[in-house]
């Protein structure tokens, strides 16, 4: 079972940092869960991914008259918390750099953006925001080259750094169990992107809202709507690619709104209200 979260009362979770990255999963135990996972198909986790998106639309719609047993929403986190947050703007913006400089192979932009979502999204001491944004960056060159990328390097980079993000936090997560759920939604996007970009986003929401779930300790379902708005801005941002990563794009602007909405949703969501 999921590990649950202790919040400080500044604490952040910013939830795919990078963009593009994973974490590694570790151990005898993870180690046969990944097994297991590489012995489906494309097919069947995709099939997986929508069977999860359908359920948690339905749980999205509520208890119906005489359904006892429909899930509840809302969970152990304070209800106060999504005060303490950040500007979600701020984090929007530094993350839309990231992404710009990211596919524009402009790692220097990429860091300078991790650098700004490590200190604003999870308060970290200068050493800690150092560390955290370069093992960020190691991931995100990693992953970059497409199709023969490095997901076990990057997986590998991106445990380094959610270890200084816990230590950081004092978070209760189970860093290995936020690494699965994130390398299964940036899977989802990639695929989404570079082979079947006619598809519905239904399975990549999926993959983000179990993530949020898992990080806030929420239903899947209350998730869907910052889940939603996250994957509209990739979709953005994978038409910016396809014509040319251009910096005076208007797209940018609707991407990084669409990053604004989504960390709103989430705020909401992780207060319960």
């Amino acid at each position: 079972m999921p590990a649950g979260v202790a919040v400080s009362g500044r604490a952040w979770k910013w939830i795919g940092l990078a963009g593009v990255a994973g974490v590694a999963a570790t151990g005898v135990v993870l180690a046969r869960n990944e097994r297991r996972r590489r012995a489906f198909t494309p097919d069947e986790i995709r099939d997986r991914l929508h069977a999860r998106y359908a359920e948690a639309e339905a749980a999205a719609v509520g208890p119906q008259a005489g359904d006892a047993g429909a899930p509840r929403v809302g969970g152990e986190a304070s209800t106060s918390m999504a005060g303490a947050l950040p500007d979600p703007e701020r984090i929007a913006r530094y993350e839309t750099d990231a992404w710009v400089g990211y596919y524009r192979r402009e790692w220097g932009k990429v860091l300078r953006g991790a650098l700004g979502m490590v200190r604003e999204g999870f308060g970290t001491s200068p050493l800690q925001t150092a560390r955290g944004a370069w093992w960020v960056l190691r991931a995100n060159q990693a992953w970059a080259p497409y199709p023969d990328n490095d997901p076990d390097a990057a997986r590998s980079f991106m445990a380094r750094f959610y270890l200084i993000a816990a230590a950081a936090q004092g978070w209760s997560i189970d860093p290995q169990e936020a690494a699965r759920l994130e390398v299964a939604w940036w899977a989802a996007h990639r695929e989404l992107q570079r082979e079947t970009p006619g598809r519905d986003d239904g399975p990549l929401v999926a993959a983000l809202a179990d993530l949020y779930a898992y990080v806030y300790s929420r239903p899947a379902a209350t998730m869907l709507v910052a889940a939603r708005h996250r994957a509209a801005a990739m979709r953005l941002s994978d038409a910016w690619v396809e014509d040319g990563c251009r910096v005076d794009d208007p797209r940018l602007a609707d991407e990084e709104e669409q990053l604004v909405l989504s960390y709103r949703a989430l705020r909401v969501a992780v207060a319960g209200r």
